[in-house]
């Protein structure tokens, strides 16, 4: 889906193309922390690079049998929807960031043209999970989403944010956090496959503007 202000921990060798530059706020009188702002390094979207969030599909020839480097999908849930998404003034910055916890998603340029995804890897919590194995070092509870799954929202070092363009699209797995598609153009359209009903039942947002006093910025 489209999220306006939307969208783990990236790979080491990730973490290092992805430079982030942080501009603290300055402590107020009353003790309040200013709004932080957090500068992202564009990361080219490849299988490699987006593993850890879905998958990268480029063309294929035609009659080539399905195999793992197809789209991955699990529509199981719902009637599937596969739509044109017309999208404006998506200017290169988010605090919002989403996930869908019920069905893969798959979102794609018309045209090829350059966009932008940030992302951070799902912490969605099923009941055999330990809490100290999902809440990580930043000490976040768990919290429940209104549409009833459990989560850990995630840290602000933990997001990433991917550049796309060419004839590929992106396959998002089930959880993942997602902010865009994100882009410099005055209006883009997208493809977009997920489930009729995921804007209405399936959609938790955490605002990192108002749980972490941040917002991001890309660079490229």
């Amino acid at each position: 889906m489209s999220i306006r202000a939307f969208a783990g921990n990236c790979q080491p060798a990730l973490c290092s193309i992805a430079s982030r530059v942080e501009k603290k706020g300055r402590v107020s009188m009353s003790g309040v922390v200013a709004l932080k702002v957090v500068k992202l390094k564009a990361i080219e979207a490849t299988p490699e690079t987006f593993k850890e969030f879905g998958q990268v599909i480029g063309p294929s020839a035609d009659g080539e049998e399905f195999g793992p480097q197809d789209a991955q999908l699990d529509l199981s849930r719902g009637v599937p929807r596969f739509y044109i998404m017309h999208l404006e003034d998506r200017p290169l910055k988010f605090s919002n960031i989403t996930h869908h916890a019920r069905v893969t998603q798959c979102l794609g340029s018309i045209g090829g043209h350059p966009w932008y995804l940030g992302v951070a890897k799902p912490s969605i919590v099923v009941p055999s999970d330990k809490v100290k194995e999902v809440a990580g070092s930043d000490g976040k509870d768990i919290k429940v989403s209104c549409w009833g799954h459990s989560y850990v929202p995630p840290a602000v070092d933990d997001v990433c944010v991917f550049r796309i363009d060419g004839s590929k699209f992106l396959k998002l797995n089930h959880g993942t956090w997602h902010a865009g598609p994100l882009f410099r153009a005055d209006a883009m359209d997208f493809y977009n496959l997920e489930l009729s009903n995921t804007n209405m039942v399936d959609h938790t947002t955490h605002d990192f503007q108002k749980e972490d006093g941040v917002i991001f910025l890309l660079e490229d």
